[in-house]
């Protein structure tokens, strides 16, 4: 029995009214899309109210959305549960899942490829490293910054002065450092910009061949 689902309406309610709103649509728009009254979206996202959608007009808004059932429910915080999985397996966002999905399916395979080669990559996991990084000594900044305001004697205002700058270096190191190892997993892909350049050698070539024969002469049956 404890495995039993409570449902909580407001909670609904509120995806409700900011799946509509991320949709860019208006209340009259959904009633319309559905083939509802306005006042029944109303009474829908309304927290305070027990109303919720029939299970055929939960399923349209899911159609609608491109979401599961589950999700309109608040069974779980990702649209799909394939999504879910991964999310919850990783500690990535679903707009961050949905983005490496995006990547990794673009083209015919070899960005797939590219895609896996990267994320499986040890420079992979420095540059992550380094950018946790970068996002903590940009808190510590912004923290020191606050702080420095309230300092009043010079020898505070001197010693927060110093600190600001090796923090600032810090960072600007850090920065550095990313840039390094993008470069670093580049040059290791630089066979592609060599196929690239012998590519665009050979349509030069085919462009020369192709403007010279425009130049020949043609010879017709008359002539003969």
């Amino acid at each position: 029995m404890n495995n039993i689902i409570k449902y909580d309406k407001p909670a609904i309610s509120r995806r409700l009214r900011d799946l509509r709103k991320l949709n860019e649509l208006t209340q009259d728009d959904l009633a319309k899309k559905l083939y509802v009254h306005r006042t029944t979206v109303v009474k829908w996202e309304n927290e305070e109210k027990d109303e919720l959608p029939s299970l055929d007009d939960m399923l349209r808004l899911c159609n609608l959305y491109d979401c599961e059932l589950s999700y309109l429910l608040c069974e779980q915080e990702c649209t799909t549960k394939a999504v879910q999985g991964v999310a919850e397996y990783t500690g990535l966002s679903e707009k961050a899942v949905k983005a490496l999905r995006r990547f990794a399916t673009a083209g015919k395979g070899s960005s797939v490829n590219a895609c896996d080669r990267f994320i499986s990559s040890g420079t992979f996991n420095f540059i992550c490293e380094h950018i946790e990084s970068a996002y903590k000594l940009s808190h510590e900044l912004s923290i020191h910054l606050e702080l420095e305001k309230t300092f009043e004697s010079k020898e505070l205002k001197e010693a927060a002065n110093v600190l600001l700058q090796l923090k600032l270096l810090e960072l600007k190191e850090t920065r550095e450092r990313i840039k390094e190892l993008m470069n670093d997993f580049l040059d290791v892909y630089s066979d592609y910009r060599s196929v690239e350049e012998r590519a665009e050698e050979r349509v030069r070539l085919l462009t020369v061949e192709t403007d010279r024969m425009k130049n020949i002469p043609t010879i017709s049956l008359d002539d003969i």
